[in-house]
């Protein structure tokens, strides 16, 4: 979009509907610091509402009654724990992916956040820590439930937007106060939220040679140092902005035990856990020496879920590759899987 052209064509607009001088000038003055940002240019809920293509009313009743507008629902994390989801319904989830899309990732997260950014994999999150004597991980309690709908007025105001538009903004994007697990804008706020903390603990680590990332809630430090000092330092930084570790989940690894990193061996090269390894090694030894109809039978899997369960071991098998393309002999059952998937 040409600037100039936009100018030209709000003045010529403005004045057909007898807008003052002033205003007229206010709210140019508006829209450039967020053209400049390469920021939509939003005025009010009301023009708000005509982008997203949603009714304004139905706006002002998600963001008084967002509640309303949720469906909640429990899924198992893998060390047997829960996990609260919320998922908007259909139109609140359409407004939040614009937002995602047309406002959010305009912005850039830390350089140290690997997850939630476009065209960032688990593998960049991993790469950084390989072949080092020492890696520490933290863990944040609570990531999404500690970043307070404040927050994301504040962030959607530096951005540039009317304290009016960021209050809507923030309101459809949070629930009971607090950032929703479920909600697509959720990640990328975290992220963003985040960027202070982040660029504090870069500083630490630049100057104590220390290695960085941060994928989602998981902090991971490598390198040579001293671990006491850099939990104090990080207890103390995140505690300032309203979060906590999770001491519980804290984990040190040397350079002779096995360093994990988001669940990826990083000693060496970056490879799967053996246990993971081994469940596609046995999977695949059993329905090569028995077939595919006789190993679903031992393990109890009714022969109609044939499809389903070959897609979850070809998908494990694809993880495997992504993380370490070299891998021969996982490639090896790649090639035998798809023969029984044909």
């Amino acid at each position: 979009m040409d600037w100039i052209k936009y100018e030209r064509n709000y003045k010529k607009e403005a004045l057909k509907v007898h807008m003052s001088e002033f205003k007229i000038k206010r709210n140019l003055y508006y829209a450039k610091k967020l053209f400049d940002r390469n920021l939509p240019i939003i005025y009010d809920t009301i023009h708000f509402a005509k982008l997203v293509g949603i009714t304004v009313d139905y706006i002002y009743r998600v963001s008084n009654r967002s509640n309303n507008f949720y469906r909640h629902f429990i899924i198992p994390k893998r060390n047997g724990s829960k996990r609260n989801i919320s998922e908007p319904l259909p139109n609140l989830k359409k407004i939040q992916e614009w937002i995602l899309h047309n406002i959010l990732y305009e912005r850039t997260p830390h350089p140290v956040a690997k997850a939630f950014v476009p065209g960032v994999s688990i593998k960049d999150n991993v790469k950084f820590h390989r072949r080092q004597k020492k890696v520490l991980k933290l863990d944040i309690s609570n990531f999404f439930h500690s970043i307070k709908r404040e927050q994301i007025y504040l962030l959607f105001n530096e951005m540039g937007y009317n304290e009016q538009l960021s209050m809507v903004l923030s309101r459809i994007c949070t629930l009971q106060g607090f950032l929703p697990q479920g909600a697509p804008t959720s990640p990328m706020l975290s992220n963003l939220v985040f960027y202070r903390i982040d660029e504090e603990i870069v500083k630490f680590c630049i100057e104590n040679k220390i290695r960085y990332t941060r994928y989602a809630d998981d902090m991971t430090f490598s390198g040579e140092f001293n671990e006491k000092r850099i939990i104090g330092y990080v207890n103390t930084t995140v505690k300032a902005y309203n979060f906590t570790l999770n001491f519980s989940k804290t984990r040190l690894y040397k350079e002779h035990q096995r360093q994990l990193v988001t669940g990826i061996v990083v000693n060496r090269k970056p490879q799967l856990p053996i246990n993971y390894r081994n469940k596609i090694r046995q999977s695949m030894y059993y329905i090569k020496k028995f077939g595919v109809r006789e190993h679903l039978k031992k393990k109890g899997i009714p022969y109609i879920e044939k499809g389903p369960y070959l897609k979850r071991l070809e998908g494990m098998i694809g993880y495997c590759l992504f993380i370490n393309p070299k891998d021969s002999e996982i490639r090896e059952y790649q090639d035998q899987l798809q023969n029984n998937l044909e």
